[in-house]
């Protein structure tokens, strides 16, 4: 297990995203030339208060919220108010914790060990299958009933940034545009971008490297509803991806628009 505790920022990385869903993690030897491959089982989990996550981590984990039901939980909870010194109470009471899941999993494996295909996380089809069938065949309800609203906090995310693409379409077309053209033509008089985008920097140069980051982590390779059916220009929808194209500095991309789909019988 790999805990880190107390996170105080948005969770962003591309590397832990990889680290999360791959079985076995390959990377250069720190002050070595040499490639390692090794089993990459571990269980993460990350703590802190209102924690924050990109898109592309938010569905690689379960949220787990404790809500104390006062403003500040520090001050408004007098340990009157817990029946146990959790620390001391779970260092007493660990061999019946474990017992109590060993008893779980004997359930499940002498039931026939059931697989839950009602809910589960993309990425970790085999866990879902395996952890809702060992709680739904001992009669726990609830097994990731929070994914739905979770999610849906990263729907508002990703609604920024399909504005954002169909933003960068209505100005270029399929025209060629670099990261500082597309950084122009979507700030506001006061030099801020139009779109709450997570791109940092202290002047404008530092925004466009930011914002060239981010497009070529979350927006490359991904297909966008660039225009909607019956908006003007057209009465189909318009699907495209940003591709970048293959030249020297400034760095640049162009829309490529796919196919009309075939209507559905």
């Amino acid at each position: 297990m790999i805990f880190l505790d107390n996170i105080n920022h948005k969770v962003a990385s591309g590397h832990l995203a990889a680290a999360l869903t791959v079985g076995v993690w390959k990377d250069r030897i720190l002050g070595e030339s040499t490639i390692t491959a090794v089993p990459n089982s571990a269980t993460w989990v990350l703590a802190g208060n209102n924690l924050q996550f990109s898109n592309e981590l938010m569905r690689r984990n379960v949220p787990i919220r404790l809500d104390a039901n006062v403003a500040n939980p520090t001050l408004d909870r007098p340990m009157s108010t817990f029946k146990h010194d959790l620390t001391v109470w779970l260092k007493e009471n660990r061999a019946n914790l474990l017992w109590a899941c060993h008893v779980l999993g004997l359930n499940w494996i002498q039931k026939g060990r059931p697989h839950n295909v009602q809910k589960h996380v993309h990425s970790f089809d085999a866990w879902s299958r395996v952890m809702g069938g060992i709680f739904e065949a001992a009669g726990i309800d609830g097994f990731l009933d929070n994914i739905q609203n979770y999610l849906g906090n990263r729907d508002e995310d990703i609604d920024v940034i399909r504005d954002f693409a169909k933003h960068l379409f209505e100005k270029f077309d399929t025209q060629k545009m670099t990261v500082r053209e597309m950084y122009e033509n979507s700030t506001n008089p006061f030099g801020k971008l139009d779109y709450d985008l997570p791109i940092s920097g202290n002047n404008e140069h530092a925004q466009i490297i930011s914002l060239g980051k981010f497009i070529q982590t979350q927006m490359v390779g991904c297909t966008f509803r660039i225009r909607e059916a019956g908006e003007v220009g057209g009465t189909d929808e318009v699907l495209g991806k940003l591709v970048k194209i293959r030249q020297r500095n400034p760095s640049a991309y162009v829309w490529s628009v796919l196919p009309p789909q075939s209507p559905k019988n």
